[in-house]
């Protein structure tokens, strides 16, 4: 259903904080609009009168930035919170691909909302059960002191009651709690704002993250605290990398280092657990989803997707007219229009570029753009070196997968118009044309 863009609430507590809205994204999004794409619909949770927005926040901007009134939605009931859980597991499959900061807010605030295992929420947000095992543990460090902080919400005529402890903590959320007095709140531990950014600036340092907990930036605030606030940068420090390393041993049960100070075992190290680096080498977990800004540079150089053959299942991630996905066996279908093709990265990897090729010589596909890795030592690579290739600068991030790819990619363009296709890649890679004598 369509809704009015203005009858939608944005609350910045529902979307995370580390994602916030990316202005290329906006960018890209809004020129595939104007170039015809068709997106998902946002979701929406209506709780009474109130439309919460949960899903979608980059496509409803370009909407806004294109001049659109209205905007495709799925409004389904629910509460505030039930809004702030959906944004948090939103985009770890598809969309614009999650950040690994942003994916820690997004499991902080799932443990601190929800009751699921550490099992449930490493499958939502593809990533291994040991990652958020440490995260659970960071956040348990100051749960005597927050864990029951609450306070009384209204918005849009809505009255609820949210947990406050830790839901989101940047600097000046620090420095704001150092000299704030709220009666939901814990007594504040620093005097000053500065002594606050001092006491998250640490907590950057030691637990070697760009976006710290509120347990780490609060264990850091009382480091300060104990301390007193004209100590040096340097003896906070150390204090504080003392303390992580003695709450570690204990949690874990193993003797702290003499000094107590154990960079490589502290608390929510950043580590990668083994079982997100085997889907990189597994020919079963073989679909990698392609990334929005991939998809508006298609839909540039073609004017519009009339087919992705291999489309996944679920909510289709390419805007195409026509989808082919597993079930459908795009390879036994006909191909017609403009394609887009991003293959399974598996053994039949050859079959799909064979296909392509044939249906692009037979006159049934007058344009098509393809994903692929890129392989240049195998035989189907070869029946593509006739047309424009683009290398990808770097590993690409796939939509759904956290870290970037293992493999080098490339993008290979069938009957497009070179200018076309070199304005859209040339400031993502190489492009190169093959020259005979």
């Amino acid at each position: 259903m369509k809704v009015w863009l203005d009858d939608l609430t944005l609350d910045p507590a529902i979307q995370l904080r580390a994602r916030g809205l990316d202005p290329a994204t906006v960018e890209d999004y809004a020129a595939a609009l104007e170039h015809g794409a068709v997106f998902p619909p946002v979701v929406v949770f209506q709780e009474g009168g109130t439309l919460w927005l949960a899903g979608g926040f980059h496509r409803h901007a370009a909407h806004r930035a294109v001049g659109r009134a209205e905007i495709e939605a799925e409004v389904q009931p629910g509460t505030h919170q039930e809004a702030m859980i959906y944004a948090a597991t939103d985009n770890a499959t598809h969309g614009r691909s999650m950040s690994r900061w942003e994916k820690q807010e997004a499991g902080e605030r799932l443990i601190r909302l929800t009751d699921w295992s550490d099992r449930e929420i490493a499958r939502r947000l593809t990533v291994g059960n040991k990652t958020v095992s440490r995260w659970r543990q960071a956040l348990s460090v100051s749960n005597d002191t927050d864990s029951q902080a609450a306070r009384t919400v209204t918005r849009s005529g809505t009255t609820y009651t949210m947990r406050t402890a830790g839901i989101g903590c940047g600097s000046d959320d620090l420095a704001d709690r150092a000299v704030a007095v709220d009666d939901a709140s814990p007594p504040p531990l620093l005097s000053t704002p500065e002594a606050g950014r001092r006491a998250y600036q640490a907590a950057v340092t030691v637990f070697r993250t760009e976006l710290p907990s509120y347990a780490q930036a609060r264990l850091a605030a009382e480091t300060l605290a104990g301390l007193g606030e004209e100590a040096s940068d340097e003896e906070l420090l150390a204090d504080l990398s003392r303390r992580v390393a003695a709450q570690r041993a204990e949690h874990r049960g193993i003797p702290a280092s003499r000094d107590g100070h154990d960079p490589d075992q502290m608390l929510d190290e950043p580590a990668v657990a083994d079982d997100r680096l085997a889907v990189h080498f597994s020919s079963v977990n073989a679909e990698w989803l392609t990334p929005p800004h991939i998809i508006v540079r298609v839909v540039r150089v073609l004017g519009g997707i009339d087919l992705d053959p291999c489309s996944n299942d679920g909510a289709p991630n390419v805007p195409a007219a026509r989808h082919f996905t597993v079930a459908d066996d795009g390879l036994a279908q006909e191909w017609t229009g403009r394609v887009y093709m991003n293959p399974v990265y598996g053994r039949t990897i050859g079959q799909w570029v064979e296909k392509l090729v044939r249906e692009h010589a037979a006159g049934h596909v007058p344009q098509a753009l393809a994903l692929l890795p890129a392989r240049t030592d195998t035989a189907w690579f070869r029946l593509l070196v006739d047309y424009p290739l683009c290398f990808l600068h770097g590993r690409l991030n796939f939509s759904g997968h956290e870290n970037g790819a293992p493999f080098p990619s490339v993008v290979v363009g069938l009957g497009c118009d070179l200018d076309a296709f070199l304005g859209a890649f040339e400031d993502i890679g190489a492009v190169f044309r093959r020259v005979t004598k």
